[in-house]
This record gives C-alpha cells, sequence and structure tokens, in this order.
C-alpha cells in the first residue's frame, strides 16, 4: 500500500541556540509500601549505565531521568529552554571534559533530557554547560491542520525507521498528572 509522503514546515522554522547546565542530582526521600522512609537517587544529574532503551521500570530510584538532566538557572532563559527544546534536537557539550561531545534531547521531566553515548556520559558532570541547536516548536504536516506536533523536531518526523501508523489515543485528561500538555491528537499515517 504506498502513501502520500509527509510534508512537513521545516523550512519555515527557526534554529536558534540555548545554553543549559548539566542539573545536580536530587536525592528524594519516599515512604516504602510498609511505611519505612526511603532515599533514592531522583532526578537531575548524570545516570550512568542506563540508556534509551533500557527498562523503565526496576531501578532502586524515585523519578529517574536517564542520561543528562539540563536547565538554566535563569528563569527566563529556563522557561525558553523548557518550551524551545525538541526531541531530536542536537546537544554539545562546551566544557569540562566532554567538551565538544554530542547527543540528542529525548524528552523533558521537569529538565530538558539529553542522551549521549555511554563514554561521553561518563566523563560529563553536574554544573558543566551545553548548547542545544532548538527546532521544532511550530512544526506542522503541510495539509493536516487536526495533527499538531509539541516538543518535536523536523529531524525526528523525517527519520524513516520511526514511520509508523498513529493511533487515536485517549483524551488527555487521561493522559497524567497534567493530562497531555497542549497536545491535540488525530489519526495520521506517519
Amino acid at each position: 500500500m504506498a502513501t502520500n509522503p509527509i510534508v512537513l514546515n521545516a523550512g519555515r522554522l527557526v534554529r536558534t541556540r540555548l545554553s543549559a547546565i548539566i542539573q545536580p542530582t536530587r536525592a528524594n526521600a519516599a515512604v516504602a509500601p510498609d511505611g519505612r522512609l526511603q532515599v533514592r537517587p531522583g532526578q537531575g544529574g548524570v545516570a550512568l549505565g542506563i540508556a534509551l532503551g533500557s527498562p523503565a521500570g526496576g531501578w532502586v530510584a524515585d523519578h529517574l531521568e536517564p542520561g543528562v538532566s539540563l536547565a538554566h538557572p535563569e528563569p527566563a532563559a529556563n522557561s525558553a529552554l523548557q518550551t524551545l527544546a525538541c526531541a531530536g534536537n542536537r546537544v554539545t557539550m562546551v566544557d569540562g571534559p566532554a567538551a565538544g561531545a554530542e547527543g540528542v534531547v529525548f524528552g523533558k521531566h521537569g529538565a530538558v533530557l539529553a542522551m549521549f553515548a555511554g563514554a561521553d556520559l561518563a566523563r560529563i558532570a553536574p554544573s558543566e554547560w551545553a548548547v542545544i541547536v532548538a527546532q521544532g516548536v511550530g512544526l506542522a504536516v503541510e495539509g493536516e491542520p487536526d495533527f499538531v506536533c509539541h516538543s518535536c523536531s523536523p529531524q525526528l518526523l523525517e527519520r524513516p525507521r520511526l514511520r509508523r501508523p498513529v493511533a487515536p489515543v485517549d483524551p488527555t485528561r487521561l493522559a497524567g498528572r497534567n493530562g497531555g500538555g497542549r497536545h491535540r491528537h488525530a489519526r495520521l499515517e506517519v
């Protein structure tokens, strides 16, 4: 079955550089089912040995963020980072022993999350700076006004191995603690 090629508005999207700093790791306290207080590694920092594709559960952690967790100490710059960074954007370390190492944004969870090769992760530490080349806000599929992309770079959608049928999903109010964010859902072959 032949499908029509997807035409994105990528050529009209703004590319900008954002600076970010590797966040320190949090130690989160949680109450175990038996009532005992437990302290676990939490969000932030550099998670070693846990890569994209690793099991999501089973880790002795609380709100684990694989790879590196990026934010900016200035509120306005952090807001821009959180809004403009998109999955698939390139991240380059600019200082520290891993300066020049390249990774990719893969998500957001209070911080912008990026993954690097294991050898690079081993050289990255909290308080080191990175630059993200951000592009993706406003990404749209030409001729499909009901299909809205959120936090997705054009490079991510253009990767052939990611072309899969998209099924309808539950309403955003069922998607989690804050709903599904600013998502609208549609059926589209991508």
